[in-house]
């Protein structure tokens, strides 16, 4: 079962910036692994047994990538910077 982006992000966002760095690195290469699937025309290999599907599975990485990604942002801000989000 897979939660929303938002849920996601929550459960990152105490998480310090090598945290949310290496947590982004990790779903970078599960999007590179999806794609493969994602991308094939025949669409018969085994991953498509599973339930949700690689598309699916896909766009969610996707948007996690994204609340990571700002997520990483407001962490650099804050760890380099001092400054806090208004």
């Amino acid at each position: 079962m897979m939660i929303s982006p938002g849920g996601y992000a929550k459960i990152h966002e105490n998480d310090s910036l090598s945290q949310l760095i290496k947590e982004r690195k990790s779903l970078q290469r599960e999007i590179s692994s999806l794609e493969k699937l994602v991308f094939e025309k025949e669409k018969t290999s085994d991953g498509w047994m599973i339930m949700p599907g690689p598309d699916v599975r896909y766009q969610v990485c996707l948007e996690y990538l994204a609340e990571i990604c700002h997520l990483i942002v407001e962490r650099y801000r804050e760890e380099l910077f001092g400054e806090e989000e208004e």
